[in-house]
């Protein structure tokens, strides 16, 4: 159950996603709000199936992506590729063109304030590297999801639509 603030933050929220943007700049679309990045790490199985790798924070109910705040004096895929290796423990060949954006809600469990909508920019991520130990393994799980069953286990809204229609055309 979400509170009431956490809500209506959720329900601001706007997909967004402009898949396969040409060129390698991004301009935000809404500038108002933070941003943040992220990636979609993905394999393809020995079936040629595609596969997605999905985190989740230990007891919590929906899978997400590795993602988080921007690091000063890095890309935005380079943060991207940063917060894979620390909530995941993967690392690879990350897309230089990103996916697209979409809004949510990040609620910061250290700050005790409201919900803070933000913009979050994807990168595809070719996983080729899993650690077996990583900075966030202690509250962290990961996954490996077919493309078919991954859009059920993340929250609905545009991280389902993007898993769902995610294609070979996005990869690189």
């Amino acid at each position: 159950m979400f509170s009431l603030e956490e809500a209506s933050c959720r329900a601001a929220a706007s997909t967004g996603l402009p898949a396969g943007q040409g060129g390698s700049e991004f301009r935000p679309k809404w500038p108002e709000l933070s941003l943040r990045s992220g990636v979609v790490p993905f394999r393809v199985d020995a079936d040629n199936c595609l596969e997605f790798l999905l985190i989740r924070r230990q007891g919590h109910p929906w899978w997400s992506l590795p993602k988080g705040r921007l690091v000063p004096g890095r890309t935005l895929a380079q943060s991207a590729a940063l917060e894979a290796h620390e909530e995941a423990g993967i690392r690879g060949e990350i897309g230089s063109t990103p996916l697209g954006s979409y809004q949510y809600c990040k609620t910061d469990r250290k700050l005790l304030g409201p919900p803070q909508l933000v913009e979050l920019v994807l990168f595809s991520l070719k996983v080729e590297i899993e650690e077996d130990s990583w900075p966030e393994r202690g509250i962290r799980q990961r996954r490996w999801f077919g493309q078919e069953h991954a859009p059920h286990f993340v929250a609905p809204g545009p991280l389902r639509d993007l898993l769902r229609d995610y294609n070979s055309q996005f990869m690189f």
